[in-house]
């Protein structure tokens, strides 16, 4: 198991004070059940070793693990008593990066990460279209403060409009104008 904290992976347990947000904070699909956490790929861990390093610069960035899971069907963040979690489905992830590279799956990343932060820094009920916005801003400021050029974000923008609209979500153009948010303003 890891933990990942700012700007690296330590071998640690920490578990949240914050246990109002139960469930999952961004899911695109139902979760599948009878299936468990495993440990994250190498390649998942360096691509959050660089969202940390991003947003954890400018933003306090809570403890969290990270978990590969077939339990869900893309990424989600959550946070509940027993602690911060981002997990990720391995073939979405595989997926995505293939069909739009590795930058689309690190956005994917800072979105989750973006979530576990808002949630630190706003644990008030907000509805969930504010969260999801706050969470492509984000994802766009890791861009920005990774000092990758903006036109990178065509590969993050081209996922989330494949995705289509779903309820509780921004619009896929109302996404691609909130990375470019979160990018301007970090």
């Amino acid at each position: 198991m890891k933990l990942i904290r700012g700007f690296g992976v330590i071998a640690v347990f920490a578990f949240s004070s914050i246990e109002a947000a139960a469930g999952p904070l961004c899911a695109y699909t139902k979760a599948k059940s009878g299936s468990s956490h495993l440990p994250p790929s190498p390649e998942a861990l360096r691509q959050t070793n660089l969202v940390n390093y991003a947003l954890c610069q400018k933003y306090p960035c809570p403890n969290y693990q990270l978990w590969r899971s077939e339990a869900i069907s893309n990424a989600s963040a959550t946070m509940d008593a027993t602690g911060n979690r981002v997990s990720y489905n391995a073939g979405f992830m595989a997926g995505i990066q293939n069909r739009y590279s590795n930058y689309a799956t690190i956005g994917i990343f800072g979105h989750e990460l973006g979530h576990l932060i808002d949630f630190n820094l706003n644990p008030s009920s907000i509805s969930g279209v504010v969260r999801e916005a706050r969470a492509d801003q984000y994802a766009g400021c890791a861009f920005a403060i990774a000092g990758e050029p903006k036109q990178n974000l065509i590969y993050l923008a081209q996922t989330l409009q494949s995705l289509g609209t779903s309820p509780g979500y921004p619009t896929p153009q109302q996404r691609v104008a909130l990375l470019e948010i979160g990018y301007d303003s970090c």
